[in-house]
């Protein structure tokens, strides 16, 4: 896929350094004015100078509101909107808001740009833009991966699974949307005092002023965030989150700058740059570093049921991640540093559907670091039959729902009599997992809306559809995340392999009708990382959920 077309794309850039009730964030405006100008700069993207707009701190929510709105209304092929400033959150700690000069962290309503309401002017003013881009450099930010602009009904699920709209056109099919945040929806942003920019906004400048070596010509948006990703933690930093909806996670987006040096270094902010309303100013003397504080994160238990996926779809946001009901101070940042000077708990789902099924026992938990494989471990487990009744060996099976039969040429899944989906469950039976593994199995004689998922962790599923969709998603008592990916044709033989490692998960899908494939990867610090895998044969409309599987494979990673 081509960069964005600069003639067709617009970019508004909302940067807010003053306020009159929360602590200032002087580097935000030389953030946003160096961002503004490596948009133009057509070593990195390449728009004309009125094609990116700046809001700053003089804007009410109204005139920041409307300058999205036009350039969405005049966007056709990328529309890109940053936001840096303080993030504030509602007292369920579920909504997240962004703090204009006026916000009162008290009353979270006044004063902000409600996250929903931004990204319900992105999409229905902006109905002709082909790519949607959303940066945030603010606390909580990970709060917009469960906030999109309306929430996620059955029918809604239905077209983004189901096949693709006969006519369209490839070259003009949407690449989708995706979010990149600076924290988790409970995490800390920082402005160090001696730093220029905000330090996610500064990352992210390094990325696209010098480029990522090694990386080809150009950047997609998944590479930018595992770099800023990668440097922010490794020094003990921010957690950032990435939510991608299509194909936007790999699309080419920036010219990479590491490929030509001579264009490399220029970090001034470029005059000229129009502005919503206020001027231009040069960045006032760094305030003492402002960080939230985030207490530990308390999720109830998570229920795997078959009703509880399409209750959990319907109140979820197109681009979504898990949310945690939770009651903690509301305001995005605090003056008071943590002395410890650690970061949150944070379980974290990129590029990144959602919650259901009947609680696991207590998995062991497997010691940490390098080590050989301990006498109870399950090192390799095949079933050429998978399923209740059907696969003797070190594990049991057991099924929650559907209905299972064994067969010479496979297990077959199907609902049962009230319409419940199959889904089975692997009971280690006194064993553990290793510390990364592989997980394969076929599926074939799927019903034309039949996904199969694998479930790990708990709450973790990596599936795939027979309409040409594979998807990684996060399960959990508010909405999902929903990763998704179209095969170039929907296939109905499907080889599934999952790898987990630690946070990391991949999910790769061959089509062995149509000769296509797709990868997924996702970072996920998930939960019960040794709970033993699940099979999930599921249905994406009224439509029996039906499916043939066979050569189950679970076996330690080399």
């Amino acid at each position: 896929m081509a960069l964005p077309d600069p003639a067709a794309s617009r970019a508004v850039l909302i940067g807010v350094d003053r306020y009159a009730h929360l602590e200032p964030l002087a580097p935000v405006a030389a953030a946003v004015a160096v961002i503004a100008g490596l948009l133009r700069e057509p070593s990195v993207l390449g728009l004309p100078p009125e094609h990116v707009t700046v809001v700053d701190s003089s804007s009410t929510t109204e005139e920041a509101l409307a300058a999205v709105r036009d350039a969405a209304q005049a966007s056709t092929d990328m529309l890109f909107v940053y936001f840096a400033g303080h993030g504030l959150r509602n007292r369920q700690g579920d909504r997240l808001y962004l703090a204009l000069r006026e916000a009162d962290d008290e009353h979270p309503d006044i004063g902000t740009i409600r996250y929903r309401s931004l990204r319900g002017v992105m999409d229905r003013a902006g109905t002709r833009a082909r790519r949607k881009i959303v940066v945030l450099d603010c606390c909580y930010s990970g709060l917009a991966g469960a906030m999109g602009p309306h929430a996620v009904t059955r029918a809604d699920l239905s077209r983004m699974l189901g096949p693709a709209e006969t006519g369209q056109a490839t070259d003009r099919a949407d690449i989708g949307t995706y979010v990149l945040t600076s924290a988790t929806t409970t995490g800390v942003s920082l402005a160090p005092p001696d730093a220029r920019f905000p330090e996610f906004s500064g990352e992210l400048i390094d990325v696209l002023d010098r480029g990522i070596t090694g990386a080809g010509p150009f950047l997609q948006p998944g590479l930018v965030w595992r770099t800023v990703h990668d440097r922010l933690t490794s020094r003990g930093g921010a957690e950032p989150q990435q939510f991608g909806q299509n194909a936007a996670i790999d699309q080419d987006l920036f010219v990479n700058r590491a490929n030509q040096p001579a264009a490399a270094g220029s970090r001034q902010p470029p005059p000229g740059i129009p502005a919503a309303r206020g001027t231009s100013r040069a960045p006032a003397p760094a305030p003492p570093a402002v960080r939230i504080t985030a207490e530990p994160v308390t999720r109830p238990d998570l229920v795997r049921s078959k009703a509880v996926w399409f209750a959990a779809l319907a109140a979820c946001a197109t681009i979504a991640t898990i949310a945690a009901v939770i009651t903690l101070p509301r305001s995005g940042h605090s003056p008071e540093e943590t002395s410890t000077g650690k970061s949150p708990p944070v379980t974290q789902l990129t590029a990144q559907p959602p919650s259901s099924s009947p609680s696991r026992p207590a998995p062991r938990t497997p010691a940490h670091g390098p080590r050989s494989a301990a006498p109870d471990e399950l090192r390799t487990y095949e079933a050429a039959v998978p399923g209740p009744g059907c696969a003797p060996g070190p594990v049991r099976w057991t099924l929650t729902s559907g209905t299972v039969s064994c067969g010479e040429h496979g297990a077959t899944y199907r609902q049962d009599s009230a319409g419940h989906s199959p889904f089975a469950e692997i009971d280690l039976n006194g064993h553990t997992l290793p510390q990364a593994y592989d997980i394969s199995l076929e599926a074939s004689r799927l019903g034309p809306a039949t996904c199969v998922a694998v479930w790990v962790k708990t709450n973790i599923a990596l599936g795939a559809c027979a309409t040409g969709n594979c998807y990684i998603a996060r399960y959990g008592t508010t909405p999902v995340n929903l990763a998704l990916r179209r095969f170039p044709r929907p296939g109905t033989i499907l080889d599934l392999s999952v790898h987990v490692s630690g946070s990391s998960l991949r999910l790769s899908v061959s089509d062995n009708v149509n000769g296509a494939s797709m990868v997924l990867a996702a970072q996920d610090a998930g939960r019960d990382p040794a709970a033993g895998p699940s099979l999930d044969v599921h249905t994406i409309s009224s439509a029996d959920s039906t499916a043939l599987l066979t050569d189950f494979r679970l076996q330690a990673a080399t």
